[in-house]
């Protein structure tokens, strides 16, 4: 567990994971499409340009500063290297400090930023894989050709994808289905395309959202089976070549139950701001505000930029938080924190709304006026949340009222004289001879 104080050692002594392929510096402008960037500068006539890398791709920085400083006249470019919030998307706030008027993201983003103010061109890194050792490790994993097998990437892994798919019919594989694993856009429509597919082969780098693909592909598939028997999943990082191991779909939702309900144990919970640059989240803020106000909850909004323990621990009032953020980034693993970090999604389930946690949705968005999954505050259930048993710990929340004593209408009865004297021998009662 992580000390509530830290010295800042851990971030000077932190490993990066770097790829191998993007280590080769003679590759570099082509991966990072140093043309194309240069091109859209020039053509648009930005004169304060951020550059905003992943932690993966810092050690590149300055290779790429060089090759488009060199080709951009007067122009001046600026290295973003410490997102704000999560790598993916985009920081505005650091680049308002430089006074940018453009911003160019590198590396995997999510796609949640549809109305920065600054114009945004974004740059997935293209990166190297042998096609022949992805080829190989599929069929190793998935021996059965007849099975109908769904192929789920990320977008810088779309040319991997396709060329992964014809070469897998050139082998024999009849049923295969390609599908980008968006979060946002057209999510409906993967949704339906994931839920006829029994095996699913996810090529990502980006390990920190596989958790909230692998609850989005859970959902789908299992609103069109009845037996409830999840999709195989096979997690395969082109970078490394390798299989990341897949944890069990039941294990996670049982966990998330009981974040749940220890969102409902606390009495204050902490609304965590997790982007500054996705749609609507201010709105969310004061939906989420007013569930938990119901619930009879304090609540406050906590900005303490990107998440970690030792920045929590410094809040021991509070029992629980809540992050608003991007999809990608707003479901985390609670075990190193102190206290639980729920989604906006649990903190409806927690207070009201009927849904099972396995009907799950990580893009906040869907809870607001407008979506077909919100739901009014008159439409909420009924039930008292505090009128059942803590499945932690045992102990009845039955509130207990007392209302003091019950108020008469003097009009009501009449005053009387009361007996007089001392206890042993009252005024009215009769003399003993």
């Amino acid at each position: 567990m992580t000390a509530i104080t830290s010295s800042g050692e851990d971030s000077i002594r932190k490993n990066i994971e770097i790829s191998p392929i993007l280590n080769l510096s003679k590759d570099y402008e082509a991966y990072f499409e140093v043309d194309k960037c240069v091109k859209w500068i020039v053509d648009n006539g930005y004169q304060r340009v951020a550059l905003q890398f992943p932690d993966e791709l810092v050690h590149l920085t300055v290779l790429v500063y060089n090759s488009i400083s060199r080709r951009i006249g007067s122009a001046r470019v600026y290295v973003l290297a410490d997102s704000t919030y999560g790598s993916c998307c985009i920081d505005e706030k650091t680049a308002a400090h430089i006074y940018a008027d453009a911003l160019i993201h590198f590396g995997h983003s999510c796609g949640s930023s549809r109305k920065s103010k600054l114009p945004v061109l974004y740059v997935h890194v293209r990166p190297g894989v042998s096609i022949p050792q992805l080829l190989s490790d599929f069929k190793n994993i998935f021996a059965d050709k007849a099975s109908q097998t769904g192929i789920l990437f990320d977008s810088e892994y779309a040319d991997v994808a396709v060329e992964l798919q014809q070469k897998l019919e050139q082998e024999g594989y009849s049923d295969i289905i390609t599908l980008e694993s968006k979060l946002l856009e057209n999510l409906q429509e993967t949704n339906e395309r994931v839920e006829i597919c029994r095996k699913i082969f996810f090529l990502t780098s980006t390990e920190r959202s596989v958790i909230n693909r692998i609850l989005q592909v859970n959902k789908a598939f299992s609103k069109s089976n009845s037996d409830d028997s999840p999709p195989e999943i096979s997690i395969y990082n082109p970078s490394k070549s390798s299989v990341i191991q897949t944890p069990s779909i039941q294990r996670l939702l049982m966990k998330r139950n009981y974040y749940i309900e220890k969102l409902r144990e606390a009495d204050v919970v902490g609304i965590l701001v997790g982007t500054l640059s996705v749609d609507n989240y201010i709105e969310v803020i004061r939906h989420l505000k007013s569930i938990l106000k119901q619930a009879g909850k304090k609540s406050y909004v906590v900005s303490i930029g990107e998440i970690s323990a030792p920045k929590l621990a410094n809040f021991p009032d509070i029992n629980a938080f809540v992050l608003v953020a991007c999809p990608e980034t707003t479901l985390i693993e609670s075990k190193e924190f102190y206290q639980v970090v729920v989604t906006p999604w649990e903190v409806e389930v927690a207070f009201g709304r009927q849904n099972d946690v396995a009907d799950y949705f990580v893009d906040y968005r869907v809870l607001l006026p407008g979506s077909v999954e919100h739901i009014p505050f008159e439409k909420y259930s009924s039930r008292n949340i505090y009128a059942d048993v803590s499945l932690i710990n045992g102990v009845s929340r039955i509130g207990l009222n007392w209302q003091g004593l019950e108020e008469l209408d003097a009009e009501e009865f009449k005053i009387h004289e009361g007996q007089s004297g001392i206890a042993s021998y009252y005024s009215n009662e009769p003399q003993l001879s």
